[in-house]
């Protein structure tokens, strides 16, 4: 049986999240998208199931920014959504303060980080190390210590660097780090907040610190459906990292359709060039391929 959200109980448990109904919003009024909020309802349901491994946090669940639907689409009442993540806030706060557990695995990872502006694959500015129970900070060069916090008190939120999934990590005597992958590994699954990037970690080291903090499994191969803003912020990223998709023939077909409509070259042949480039688009998006 459903549960409607304005007679939830401020003690919530994670069935009550999975049986959660939302109403649409008033006429005129928009409403958030039922597949950014449903998504992140799954994330708080597993994590109250088990809040010791704390792969969500309190901060995360206030913070976190749903798009707007657009006119005519579903969407649930954006005052109900944002009460019930009040609740589910609470909720959580007080199951992982009573778990008294570090945030996810006890297993220790180490990422090395390089500055973005002085990318060079040889000389990491820090390195950052996860414990079971710490954050430590050190110098890239001499593996000096600069700095340790707590990992409870360590948070992680997802953002994005102009289409590149970043990691904001906050911790205390540490500064603010917002660490983007390189390559990037996909896009976050949910809407997230834009955040200029530090800090470039490899792949692989991204990743695990992703994994470590419970953030992973937000990440897709590719967010669908998309904005035309960003499907520019993402060929843009395609060719900063020289991991192209099917944008970059169908760019290069658009441009050439373009210039067969100016007249400029052999019309005939530029649009034949400009057809033989979208199809190669369809069969890099129809099967996923990269060049």
């Amino acid at each position: 049986m459903e549960q409607d959200p304005a007679q939830a109980t401020p003690r919530l448990t994670a069935e009550d999240v999975h049986n959660v109904a939302f109403s649409p919003p008033p006429a005129g009024k928009r409403g958030y998208r039922e597949g950014e909020v449903d998504v992140f309802l799954d994330r708080i349901e597993a994590a109250l199931r088990d809040p010791s491994r704390r792969s969500l946090t309190a901060e995360q669940i206030r913070s976190v920014a749903f798009p707007e639907a657009s006119s005519g689409s579903r969407s649930y009442n954006a005052d109900e959504v944002n009460a019930f993540l009040e609740l589910a806030a609470g909720q959580l706060a007080m199951q992982q303060r009573d778990a008294g557990s570090p945030v996810g695995s006890a297993k220790s990872v180490r990422a090395l980080l390089y500055r973005v502006r002085h990318w060079n694959s040889q000389e990491p500015a820090l390195a950052l190390e996860v414990t079971g129970d710490a954050v430590r900070l050190f110098e890239g060069d001499s593996n000096a210590l600069i700095a340790t916090a707590p990992l409870t008190e360590v948070t992680v939120t997802p953002a994005n660097a102009l289409g590149i999934p970043v990691l904001i990590i906050e911790g205390p005597g540490m500064e603010t780090m917002v660490v983007q992958p390189h390559p990037p590994p996909g896009e976050w699954r949910m809407k997230t907040k834009g955040r200029k990037s530090d800090y470039s970690a490899v792949e692989k080291d991204w990743l695990m610190l992703a994994e470590r903090f419970g953030l992973a499994s937000e990440l897709v191969d590719e967010k669908l459906p998309q904005t035309f803003l960003e499907h520019v912020m993402a060929f843009r990223s395609e060719l900063r990292f020289n991991n192209y998709t099917w944008r970059t023939p169908a760019v290069a077909a658009v441009i050439a359709f373009v210039l067969a409509a100016l007249g400029i070259g052999n019309p005939l042949v530029v649009l034949a060039i400009g057809v033989g480039l979208a199809v190669l688009a369809a069969v890099f998006w129809r099967y996923n391929l990269r060049l």
